[in-house]
């Protein structure tokens, strides 16, 4: 569970801080870097042109279960479509769910009475992942297109639909020679904490200009409390989920006082948790 003043130290591949860093007004310059890198696109390009950003704060989300809001980074600019995913855990779920969105951002990025199928967006998904528990090349950088199984170099759609996997699990990362910036941001988003991150962004201004923000960030007061709340409503749910039946008391009631506070049924509170009715009554009294 994330406390607040373990927030400082997160990396940047926890995923709400991934998705608050690249997609904040403040840092559209720092979000164009990033695609200049992941996607070889002329930096001077990007400065230039406009990009339309979609991406719902889990700031303001209520629930975590409330998938309308646990939505991706969709990023559009003239024939793109770019998704950002990133993983902190890589798992056959994983996996499968990346595909399904790439899959559905590209099957709906046409409205209705579409004719002009040979004009297709790219359609291009980033995945940053670590920790990876399914079978992916062990190297890098890893691209996935639609071929055809008796001829390998046949490409259906050719360039209009990529899914791109780094990985940052295996010791290679530091030697990749493919690109130094992508390598610099692969080991930026592995550094946890402020000290990490700018020995990390050293001789990069975009990437210290990132570390600054950050710095500001995580240290909000807004942010600090953010993160206290969404790590209570995680393993709320998780425990609804799953049940904790196993565990020490000594969580289960910490865990149980928190619902209390929020309202919860005495009823649910024991379901979840594994404690008695008489001991959660007894908790109240202690709020």
């Amino acid at each position: 569970m994330v406390t607040k003043e373990e927030v400082k130290n997160l990396t940047l591949m926890d995923d709400t801080l991934f998705k608050e860093a690249l997609t904040h007004p403040d840092n559209r310059n720092i979000l164009k870097y990033f695609l200049s890198c992941f996607l070889d696109l002329d930096m001077e390009y990007l400065k230039k042109i406009k990009m339309e950003v979609n991406y719902e704060s889990e700031l303001r989300k209520s629930k975590y279960q409330d998938k309308k809001y646990r939505s991706d980074v969709l990023i559009v600019f003239e024939d793109y479509l770019i998704n950002l995913e990133c993983y902190k855990i890589f798992n056959l779920a994983s996996l499968n769910k990346s595909i399904n969105y790439a899959m559905r951002i590209f099957s709906t990025s046409n409205k209705a009475g579409y004719k002009k199928y040979n004009k297709l967006k790219q359609l291009i998904q980033i995945n940053i992942v670590d920790k990876v528990e399914t079978r992916i090349p062990k190297k890098i950088e890893s691209i996935y297109k639609i071929i055809n199984e008796d001829d390998l170099s046949y490409t259906i759609l050719k360039e209009n639909f990529k899914i791109k996997i780094y990985r940052l699990d295996i010791e290679e990362a530091r030697k990749y020679t493919k690109s130094e910036q992508k390598v610099r941001w692969l080991n930026y988003l592995k550094a946890r904490g402020y000290e990490e991150r700018k020995r990390a962004s050293e001789g990069d201004e975009y990437l210290m200009s990132l570390n600054e923000w950050l710095e500001k960030y995580v240290n909000d007061e807004q942010t600090k409390e953010f993160y206290g709340k969404w790590a209570e409503e995680i393993a709320i749910d998780k425990g609804r989920e799953v049940g904790l039946k196993e565990g020490r008391s000594e969580e289960k009631k910490e865990l149980a006082k928190r619902m209390l506070t929020r309202k919860y049924k005495n009823s649910d509170i024991q379901e979840i948790t594994g404690l008695s009715l008489k001991t959660i009554n007894e908790l109240q009294k202690e709020i």
